[in-house]
């Protein structure tokens, strides 16, 4: 992690002013976050789809698509992440990333932690700054004590109904 290379003028910021600057970063880069979501996305749906359609375990294919797009999340937070710090990630390189990203957060996307609230706030903690059991845990606890209620309000704004 460089500092130097920091797209963004780096200084304290409110927490409405920090999830503006969120939100500004994501419309910066959305025609690489929606290339990335749709490779990733768009096969699994059509997947799901084919399941529903021609087999009798079409609810199943329904649940399991809802349960594995959070995955999705790892992948976007991973190309803002490396544009802040001036790289230019491709499609295929972060698509590539898919499994590790995946295994760094698996217990927030795929056990029942993915329905926690405060999720937008706890997966940075584990892919970006590498934290785990009680380094993460009292991370954790000093942001949510500070920012959880901003934290809520981005999960819930962003949620996408499938």
């Amino acid at each position: 992690m460089n500092l130097d290379s920091v797209t963004v003028a780096l200084r304290p910021r409110g927490n409405w002013e920090s999830t503006d600057l969120g939100t500004r970063m994501i419309r910066r880069d959305a025609k690489l976050i929606y290339q990335v979501w749709f490779a990733f996305t768009l096969p699994l749906v059509i997947a799901t789809a084919v399941l529903t359609w021609y087999t009798p375990y079409g609810g199943w294919a329904l649940l399991a698509y809802w349960w594995f797009e959070p995955l999705t999340d790892g992948l976007i937070l991973h190309v803002i992440s490396q544009r802040l710090f001036g790289a230019s990630p491709t499609v295929r390189g972060t698509l590539g990333q898919t499994l590790s990203l995946a295994r760094r957060n698996w217990v927030f996307l795929l056990t029942p932690l993915r329905l926690h609230f405060a999720r937008s706030t706890a997966m940075p903690l584990t892919q970006l700054e590498g934290l785990r059991g009680a380094a993460r845990r009292a991370r954790a606890k000093t942001i949510n004590r500070r920012i959880n209620n901003h934290g809520v309000g981005v999960t819930l704004a962003s949620q996408r109904l499938v």
